[in-house]
């Protein structure tokens, strides 16, 4: 519920740069310059994930003098929005024997009133002298554990969005359902006989959520690339990405910082998300055309509704860590039809000689 009113603010107010808080438990670790880890997903469509940690950026650093970040304060807006969402389907069949009518409605208003909030931003023009002859601890146990994993990135803490007071959050849901049963069957001396059936589920949902004053509800990151002897650079450009520099060659260095030089050729961020993804599309151009169609078509649909793509990525990460798909959860028919049908093909081009594409390579 705190995650879909963060998202929701989020969305109204800027233009991809803030990350909302998804749960209450970050938002005392994401002080100024605290460490967040950015893991890229393994799938094209899906959205990094953003985990914040329990150090700051001082903690990882050698000597004794920790950063002493300058934080400028200001008044940002005041926030109260509401959204609902109405959802309703039917299904009827008719056979031989049997008329079955399923009727059902979901209804649910999300209220949230975060009141006055500031702006907390670090002074990057002082960040950037004081990192100057900075070198971070490569054998820290969180920079060797983050450096094995090749999808995650290190940012700092830029800016943050604060609550200046107690606020709420309410959600109201209303569901409900009806299930319409028709037997009819012949007996002995052709007399025939019907049963029917009538149920009928109703469920009403009132949550209120009390938000303490000071609570980070979104916050903004610099990401970090870090070199092989400790040097960091910040990335202040958005098109400029961080993370661990590997053994051989440098293969780029930082725009727009004192100091950095950039002899290779200038690649736009798309381009080079795009080298990375290489390895996928070659598996998809290995599918038959129809094949191939029909999963572009299904991902196609299931990117049109925001509740399936989320248990879409919940199953294939499953998939992914070698958990069974447990499609237990899902509420929804067709979603279930969806997310079953794209496993039916992943799962058959896992069958075929050709590498699996639900394979993390």
């Amino acid at each position: 519920m705190f995650s879909t009113a963060t998202r929701n603010f989020v969305e109204e107010i800027d233009d991809g740069s803030l990350i909302p808080v998804s749960s209450l438990i970050d938002s005392d670790k994401l002080v100024p310059l605290s460490l967040v880890v950015k893991r890229k997903r393994f799938w094209i469509w899906q959205k990094p994930k953003y985990l914040p940690t329990d150090f700051t950026l001082s903690d990882v650093l050698t000597g004794d003098t920790p950063l002493t970040p300058v934080v400028v304060k200001t008044d940002f807006l005041k926030y109260q929005g509401t959204f609902g969402d109405n959802k309703s389907g039917n299904f009827e069949s008719n056979l031989v024997a049997v008329n079955l009518k399923v009727e059902g409605k979901d209804t649910s208003k999300l209220q949230s009133s975060f009141g006055s909030l500031k702006k907390e931003e670090v002074d990057v023009q002082k960040l950037l002298r004081d990192s100057k002859d900075k070198l971070l601890d490569m054998s820290h146990c969180l920079m060797q554990q983050t450096r094995e994993k090749t999808r995650e990135v290190f940012g700092v803490v830029k800016e943050r969005i604060v609550t200046t007071q107690p606020c709420s959050v309410i959600e109201e849901v209303q569901q409900g359902g009806q299930l319409e049963e028709l037997l009819s069957f012949c007996g002995p001396k052709s007399t025939q006989v019907s049963v029917k059936e009538n149920s009928s589920l109703h469920k009403d949902s009132n949550v209120s959520l009390e938000i303490p004053a000071h609570t980070v509800i979104a916050y903004c990151i610099i990401e970090l690339e870090i070199k092989l002897n400790g040097h960091y650079e910040l990335c202040l450009m958005s098109d400029t990405l961080g993370g661990f520099e590997v053994d051989g060659p440098v293969k780029k260095s930082l725009v727009g910082v004192p100091g950095a030089h950039d002899d290779t050729p200038k690649k736009s961020c798309f381009q080079r998300e795009l080298e990375k993804l290489s390895g996928h599309f070659q598996l998809l151009s290995v599918l038959s055309a129809v094949t191939r169609s029909s999963l572009l078509q299904l991902l196609k649909t299931t990117m049109e509704d925001r509740e399936a793509v989320s248990v879409l990525e919940s199953v294939l990460d499953q998939m992914c860590t070698g958990k069974t798909a447990d499609l237990g959860e899902v509420k929804e028919a067709n979603q279930m039809q969806t997310v079953q049908a794209i496993l039916d093909l992943l799962e058959h081009s896992d069958s075929s000689p050709t590498p699996s594409l639900l394979s993390d390579s």
